[in-house]
């Protein structure tokens, strides 16, 4: 999907009301993989953060996700739903299976050929042409590391404040076509 089409397409996803559409969601504003996020735990899940450990990152490395408003507000949804896995099948109490976001995606929504990988390379292309952002903080956005080896052995950073301002540029421009909430009025 181009980053063009995102806010739209963000605006109609905030509409649905299933454990699917908060996963898509989520995994949209963090730029995970799906397996990732299928997977989450509650454990994991600490204030602003979503740490990863490494046995179940492509990486092999433990990674920390800064959690912004909209992906805690997807989080907060799913509260008491599963007991262990954030995104779990309320039937079944198993983590969500490999192809219900690309269901809900392609079937539901009607957007084939799109894929759910794909808004990762929507993030990327947005973070170059719009963002104009550090190529490294992108790719460590996505949990690439590009650094040499002998680059990682001299920089140990996690660049983790530089991937939260990146992503929270990204959640702005993802959700800029939601509606906003009205002031409450007091009542009488």
């Amino acid at each position: 999907m181009h980053y063009e089409q995102l806010p739209g397409f963000m605006a109609e996803l905030y509409e649905r009301n299933e454990v699917s559409a908060y996963a898509l969601r989520f995994t949209i504003l963090v730029g995970a993989r799906t397996t990732e996020v299928r997977s989450a735990s509650w454990a994991e899940i600490e204030g602003d953060y979503w740490s990863i450990p490494g046995e179940r990152m492509k990486m092999d490395r433990d990674y920390v996700v800064p959690l912004l408003p909209h992906a805690r507000t997807s989080l907060e949804a799913m509260r008491g739903l599963n007991r262990q896995f954030v995104f779990g099948n309320p039937r079944t109490g198993r983590p969500l299976s490999e192809n219900t976001m690309l269901k809900l995606l392609q079937e539901t929504m009607d957007r084939r050929p799109f894929t759910v990988h794909n808004f990762r390379k929507t993030f990327r292309t947005w973070a170059s042409q719009v963002a104009r952002a550090d190529s490294l903080v992108a790719e460590l956005c996505l949990a690439h590391d590009t650094r040499s080896e002998i680059e990682r052995t001299y920089d140990t950073g996690d660049y983790l404040v530089q991937r939260r301002e990146l992503l929270t540029q990204w959640e702005g421009f993802a959700c800029s076509e939601l509606p906003r909430p009205r002031p409450r009025r007091r009542v009488g």
